[in-house]
């Protein structure tokens, strides 16, 4: 298996394209990425026999951003060179074969002098799974708390 990193949106389109029709959250991925290679992220291809099976985002830039979960604000800053790994999505027909923890592996090992941070929806059992196989230890539980008012 093999983990290469995309910095451009042509290159990004030219990944994600051929699964538009059988993987639609991809076509999203493809819609947002100019914005975050903007701000310096990159796109992670991990490839099986040749084939892209998994793709991971990493932020560069310092923020953890949860603004998307948790809503408007909701943005931390991380210690020194902190990696920030999101947004990570295995195709359907590669699910199940431990593709996700090998990606997350390759990225530890990527970064070996970074602080890397990942996180996933407390009901995501398949993503808590992979990210406990890839070694990776439960730091914080992050809550969104809606108030409502008459």
């Amino acid at each position: 298996m093999t983990l290469a990193w995309i910095d451009t949106p042509t290159a990004c389109h030219a990944h994600l394209a051929p699964f538009f029709a059988t993987d639609p959250h991809l076509a999203l991925v493809d819609r947002v990425a100019p914005s975050r290679f903007a701000r310096g992220d990159l796109l992670w291809v991990l490839r099986a026999h040749g084939d892209p099976v998994h793709f991971a985002w990493t932020r560069h830039d310092g923020w953890l951003d949860l603004s998307y979960e948790l809503g408007r604000d909701a943005c931390w800053s991380l210690p020194p060179k902190s990696v920030v790994i999101y947004d990570c999505y295995t195709l359907g027909a590669a699910r199940g074969r431990g593709h996700y923890p090998v990606a997350l592996r390759c990225l530890c090992d990527h970064f070996p002098t970074a602080t890397l941070w990942i996180y996933c929806a407390s009901q995501n059992c398949a993503s808590l799974s992979g990210i406990r196989k890839a070694g990776f230890a439960w730091q914080q539980r992050l809550c969104r708390w809606r108030w409502l008012s008459q």
